[in-house]
């Protein structure tokens, strides 16, 4: 009986954020409330969660944020999976940026990932169209027929190197 009753507010509750109020006047003069169903973005649909908008000193600090959340948002649209981003593949990251570079040819066992994609650019990630980026990405993983191995939940890094004047931008999918 608990379980039920509680259920049926996790249901009411659900019901009455989903919509809002507000209060109209009809032409005769007489009030009346009318409800308005919010709309969720694709992510919140996705996740049920949106994903957290940093403060400008936030990306000031670190301004690929926009990019990697752009990154995610297209590859959970593209693919229908879930996708968190983890720090923990820093590591990750940068051996295989090292490995790019040829200055260590070694694959380090211990960092195992499931995809990354390196692009060699010009100058900073941040003077270049964000789409393009992500839509590369997507492209890639779909002419290699890499989505199929992809599972519902991925974790997701991004890395802007510089190295001898020249800018490197690392993507780090693994599951």
């Amino acid at each position: 009986m608990k379980t039920n009753l509680l259920v049926l507010l996790v249901l009411i509750y659900n019901t009455v954020q989903s919509q809002t109020q507000e209060e109209k006047v009809a032409a005769d003069g007489s009030r009346y409330i009318e409800f308005i169903p919010r709309h969720y973005s694709e992510e919140e649909l996705a996740n049920w969660k949106p994903r957290r908008i940093p403060t400008t000193a936030e990306v000031r600090k670190n301004p690929l944020i926009p990019l990697s959340n752009l990154f995610m948002i297209k590859l959970e649209s593209e693919f229908k999976i879930i996708v968190v981003e983890d720090s923990s593949l820093v590591e990750a990251s940068d051996i295989h940026f090292r490995n790019h570079l040829g200055i260590n040819n070694s694959i380090d066992e211990s960092y195992p990932v499931r995809y990354h994609q390196i692009w060699d650019l010009k100058e900073s990630v941040q003077n270049y169209l964000y789409t393009d980026f992500s839509q590369s990405l997507v492209d890639m993983l779909r002419e290699n027929d890499l989505e199929k191995y992809l599972s519902q939940t991925i974790q997701f890094y991004c890395k802007e190197y510089q190295y001898n004047d020249k800018y490197y931008l690392v993507v780090v999918i693994n599951d």
